[in-house]
């Protein structure tokens, strides 16, 4: 059996929203585009048909690599309380011991990581290093442009919904 993948309740519906616009819109749109261009005779110096074709590929890629993940899925709802243990789904807001700053990072699934944002993977090396920690502890962290210390100064889990309306 294959190991399951964590994703936020959140992430989850993104992705299953990505995957039904891609089968239901933009492949029926682009097919039909294959289908016109193709009407309009020699294909091998024809534009539209080109570009519809390869788009076409990379929808069906899409599809599938979404289609693999969606049965491999954990689905986790970061709202539950879970007490002051870093587990996935919190938010974590931080001190980068270095910089003097502060930082909040959300630590989710891999399909859902978005660095600008805050939402960071629970494999990353920030998100090993946080995981099963709690507030008032420091962490040193390994990252490619060396090490990293930041003190842990609050640990929130609600929805992501919440997160990005407020």
């Amino acid at each position: 059996m294959s190991e399951k993948i964590l994703i936020t309740k959140y992430g989850y519906s993104l992705l299953l929203e990505e995957y039904n616009r891609l089968k239901n819109f933009e492949r029926v749109q682009v097919t039909k585009t294959i289908e016109w261009a193709r009407s309009n005779g020699d294909l091998s110096e024809n534009g539209d048909y080109i570009y519809a074709k390869r788009r076409l590929r990379e929808i069906d890629e899409r599809l599938s690599y979404i289609s693999s993940r969606l049965q491999k899925f954990e689905v986790i709802d970061p709202s539950k309380p879970q007490g002051p243990i870093i587990q996935f789904g919190a938010t974590v807001r931080v001190i980068d011991l270095d910089q003097g700053e502060e930082k909040v990072f959300i630590l989710v699934g891999e399909d859902e990581t978005n660095p600008e944002k805050g939402l960071i993977s629970y494999t990353s090396p920030v998100g090993r290093a946080l995981l099963g920690k709690e507030v008032g502890m420091i962490v040193e962290v390994e990252t490619p442009r060396g090490t990293k210390e930041f003190e842990i100064l609050e640990v929130v889990y609600s929805t992501l919904e919440e997160f990005f309306s407020g």
